[in-house]
């Protein structure tokens, strides 16, 4: 089991890898940087609910999946998924575009702090490419063309503002040549989110109507998540893992069977 604050680079998933040798052209990659480390807040928090003596009173048990198996089958299969708000992980996710931190966003109950592109220079920006232009000779060629052109044209506006302001610093240049850069454009993203809303997060986007880019991100988190932390979050998958699906059949119930003992 991972200590508190210890770095899990070694726990990562990989996840669609392009087909194509262009540098620029970058997948997804998540890592785990951090997580509590035990499920003993969470055990304590459900505990302490039903307990007389206080938190003296209770003491770990022996083992993590132990506590993992308690979770689930006195708390979390009556659902009461708060309990799991006393756990938290921090991702580190590079290699997604800013279409994909978009979305990512918009789940607000999480904490985030994303690549800056008025401190960071995108001169020769990477790019995420989506696997049907990926797929298609026609349109990839067009697409790199383009994301070549945008290169350029980013740093010409920055030559162009720097000249028409010799004592503007780099931020101040980058601030309004990055109105050009598009939305394919690669971001690195830190994500700290507490146990119960990633499972909601999960739910809606492991789902396959959610866009491949971020559904393809939430595999990843899910692999990772899965092989830390036994038991509980054995059945984190779109709302057909737990048995009925909220968007009128997305057919991959299939891919998510439930766990045993959910």
């Amino acid at each position: 089991m991972a200590k508190p604050g210890r770095c899990l680079s070694h726990i990562k998933s990989e996840g669609y890898t392009m087909s194509a040798t262009n540098s620029r052209e970058v997948a997804t990659t998540v890592q785990l940087l951090h997580w509590t480390g035990t499920l003993l807040p969470a055990y304590s928090a459900a505990r302490i609910c039903y307990s007389k003596v206080g938190f003296d009173g209770i003491k770990p048990l022996e083992s993590e999946a132990a506590m993992g198996e308690w979770l689930r089958d006195r708390v979390l299969k009556r659902g009461h998924w708060g309990i799991l708000e006393h756990i938290h992980f921090t991702f580190g996710v590079s290699g997604i575009s800013r279409a994909c931190s978009h979305q990512l966003v918009r789940h607000r109950i999480a904490s985030y702090a994303q690549q800056s592109q008025r401190y960071v220079d995108k001169a020769d920006f990477k790019y995420i490419t989506p696997p049907s232009v990926a797929e298609n000779p026609e349109a990839l060629q067009f697409y790199r063309e383009l994301m070549d052109e945008l290169g350029e044209k980013y740093e010409k506006l920055q030559g162009i503002l720097r000249t028409a302001n010799p004592e503007a610093n780099n931020e101040k240049i980058n601030e309004d040549a990055r109105f050009i850069i598009p939305n394919a454009c690669e971001t690195q993203i830190v994500v700290t989110i507490n146990g119960r809303q990633l499972t909601e997060i999960s739910c809606k986007r492991l789902c396959s109507r959610a866009q491949w880019e971020i559904r393809a991100m939430f595999e990843q988190i899910r692999t990772i998540t899965q092989a830390t932390v036994p038991v509980v979050f054995d059945n984190l998958g779109p709302d057909c893992a737990w048995g009925k699906c909220k968007e009128g059949g997305c057919g991959r119930a299939a891919m998510y069977p439930k766990a045993k003992g959910w």
